[in-house]
């Protein structure tokens, strides 16, 4: 099985700001990815349903020019595990050999704020994510305008371990603060920011009215029309303002 890196060195494609195209069966990519809501977007043939490999030609680029194209080298090393290692581990001598000379130790670390999820139980993988410190901002609820979230509040549920809504008690579950980059919404009970679909962790508030949206870096909205339903959390999608999209932040009270 090859990985998504390598996948380049067999088949012809372009790629241009992370989408690829330039074959038949890639056409709806551009949208589709750039949507980037955390759903998987797979190959068709254009008119028709279903999955389709695209057809993309081989990769005929050699290094240098006269010698085996890459397509050939991919299929050689599939067909004959030796022929790989034969080729890697005096590869990977003489890479470890040369070393760097320009190399230098950096006053940043830059692993210092990096977080990694773990992966879930059902084989999900979360991406990295660099975390903002939290601010020394108002501590706050978070409202919802569906009027089947009426009295409830946006959560991380200790016991599923997900984000939905419960009923408002002011548990620290159900705080909320800002970081100091102001783009990043701590929960107060994991000191965790909110991280969803293994992409969104920066949000900004967008005003409608008296209430807002909550946008993310590629302009989609956090959508909680499916958290109605206990044990579901939110989705995010195109930004239209309807009440499932819109917020309000809840000062909460002294004593519950």
């Amino acid at each position: 099985m090859a990985m998504n890196c390598e996948m380049g060195l067999y088949k012809d494609f372009e790629v241009t700001d992370g989408v690829i195209h330039g074959c038949e069966g890639l056409e709806h990519f551009n949208a589709s990815m750039a949507l980037n809501d955390g759903q998987a977007v797979w190959s068709m043939a254009p008119g028709k349903e279903g999955r389709q490999e695209p057809l993309c030609k081989l990769q005929t680029l050699e290094e240098p020019t006269g010698s085996q194209p890459l397509h050939k080298i991919i299929e050689e090393f599939a067909a004959d595990q030796s022929s790989w290692v034969n080729q890697f581990i005096p590869t990977m001598e003489k890479m470890m050999r040369n070393g760097y000379s320009s190399l230098e130790d950096s006053a940043v670390d830059r692993a210092a704020n990096v977080e990694c999820p773990l992966p879930t139980q059902d084989g999900n993988v979360d991406l990295c994510y660099e975390r903002s410190p939290p601010g020394n901002g108002q501590v706050f609820m978070i409202s919802n305008m569906h009027r089947n979230l009426a009295s409830k509040v946006y959560q991380f549920n200790t016991k599923t371990g997900i984000y939905d809504f419960g009923v408002e008690s002011g548990a620290t579950n159900q705080l909320w603060k800002w970081s100091e980059s102001g783009t990043q919404l701590y929960n107060m009970a994991t000191m965790k920011p909110l991280y969803l679909f293994n992409n969104f962790f920066e949000w900004t508030t967008v005003a409608k009215g008296d209430s807002f949206m909550l946008t993310t870096g590629n302009g989609l909205a956090l959508n909680c029309k499916k958290a109605v339903k206990a044990g579901k959390g939110c989705t995010v999608s195109p930004p239209e303002g309807f009440n499932p999209q819109l917020f309000k932040f809840i000062v909460p009270k002294a004593i519950y």
